[in-house]
């Protein structure tokens, strides 16, 4: 995976230690809500949502709306 974070950061114009690679959706949204989600925080959805997502968000403490 070391060249496809190459391509993807010349790519884009970023450095490759920029470029995080994950397994899915689910993976991207865990490491989202890690780094950026406070209990108590809001999250915007729309009405369906991934439920992955949902249950993300829930598990990082967020109020869903």
């Amino acid at each position: 995976m070391p060249k496809l974070r190459t391509r993807l950061s010349q790519r884009y114009n970023v450095q490759h230690q920029q470029v995080i690679l994950t397994a899915g959706a689910s993976q991207a949204l865990q490491l989202v809500g890690d780094a950026w989600l406070d209990p108590g925080d809001v999250v915007l959805t729309e009405d369906p949502s991934y439920l992955g997502a949902l249950r993300i968000f829930s598990i990082a403490g967020a109020t869903i709306l």
